[in-house]
């Protein structure tokens, strides 16, 4: 995946199979642009939190683990108190 002057590479390797013993060691962050959207589509696929979608100073946050037990979180960055609501 490119992403300008930097790329995401992802792929299998023989010495590392089953769930990730430390979730926590790498976490892949998406910025995005409504987290509120994409928790309901989170949620609609089943996905289990391991930190729900919460305003924190910086805008909003969540965390959830991929199947294989590895972190995804979303952020909003600059999202105010309570603007993600109607």
């Amino acid at each position: 995946f490119p992403f300008g002057g930097v790329g995401l590479f992802i792929e299998e390797h023989s010495m590392v199979s089953g769930p990730n013993q430390d979730p926590a060691r790498v976490i892949i962050n998406l910025d995005v642009d409504d987290c509120r959207a994409i928790e309901a589509q989170i949620e609609a696929a089943g996905a289990t939190w391991v930190r729900p979608v919460e305003q924190e100073s910086f805008g909003l946050i969540g965390t959830v683990a991929d199947p294989d037990g590895n972190y995804v979180q979303i952020i909003q960055w600059g999202a105010e108190p309570e603007s993600h609501k109607d």
